[in-house]
């Protein structure tokens, strides 16, 4: 066989290098939360956060727009981080432990630095509350063990298999009765409680829950809109991650799969 003579290539027989293509994210914050949309959600941050009446809201609304771009900064003072750590053992009931756990989340999210220290008596409320939401509320599973996962990405939080179904059958619910809130919150706190976890999602799902974004934004509804928007961005991201510092989430394009031929496309001359 004659070697290789790079003075001498048949031009027929090279190939045709497409770009590199990628699939389009059905949910992008970057692409599909307008500056309007921002603009709504900092009002509403300013207003709650001056509302003794609603002023407990004001925390969730923050994390949510963290989650969303991880550049927001809500400027919290002191006096608002001390708020929300007062906040956080308000209640003497079981919830005390549901309450805690979701104003220790906002707080890491928010700032790591300002994370609580988390003794062995919170541990065990929250774990108590857990099982006790695992007997009479289990559409609260997934919600309180994910601030839990995210308080502490090590530990066990024991939640078998049987768990595990009860959850997919409450989102099964909420999908057949079309209760899109429902589905979309629950499905984002169970993709944290589990990265590998994913949906694979189809269009009509997709379409639901982006009408039902738009119906907020109309309503002029921007809490709801941030945790809705917050909870796609779970959904739609390429790869998420709890980490010791809080929640990071990758919304990498995916490459576009295409089939490869058994021989190099030509070029005809």
């Amino acid at each position: 066989m004659p070697g290789f003579n790079p003075d001498k290539i048949n031009i027929h027989e090279l190939a045709i290098e497409e770009p590199e293509k990628h699939a389009e994210l059905p949910f992008d914050p970057e692409r599909d939360i307008a500056e309007e949309d921002w603009r709504g959600m900092r009002d509403e941050l300013e207003e709650l956060r001056r509302d003794d009446t609603f002023r407990s809201l004001f925390p969730s609304l923050a994390m949510a727009m963290k989650v969303l771009n991880s550049t927001q900064d809500s400027n919290l003072s002191s006096d608002e981080w001390q708020y929300i750590r007062d906040k956080s053992m308000e209640d003497d009931s079981w919830s005390k432990w549901l309450q805690f756990a979701d104003y220790s989340m906002y707080m890491k999210i928010l700032d790591p630095n300002q994370s609580p220290g988390i003794d062995q008596t919170a541990w065990r409320g929250m774990e108590g509350a857990l099982e006790e939401a695992v007997v009479r509320d289990i559409w609260r599973v997934p919600s309180h063990a994910k601030a839990m996962r995210i308080l502490d990405p090590h530990r066990d939080l024991n939640l078998g298999p049987v768990i595990w179904q009860r959850m997919k059958a409450t989102l099964e619910a909420a999908e057949k009765n079309n209760g899109w809130d429902t589905f979309t919150y629950q499905a984002a706190d169970m993709r944290i409680l589990d990265p590998g976890l994913k949906f694979n999602l189809d269009q009509n799902a997709w379409q639901h829950m982006t009408d039902r974004l738009k119906w907020l934004k109309q309503g002029n509804d921007w809490r709801e809109f941030a945790k809705s928007a917050m909870a796609m961005k779970v959904l739609a991201a390429e790869e998420v991650k709890v980490t010791d510092r809080g929640l990071e989430i990758n919304m990498r394009k995916p490459k576009l799969k295409e089939n490869t031929p058994s021989l190099p496309e030509t070029k005809q001359f």
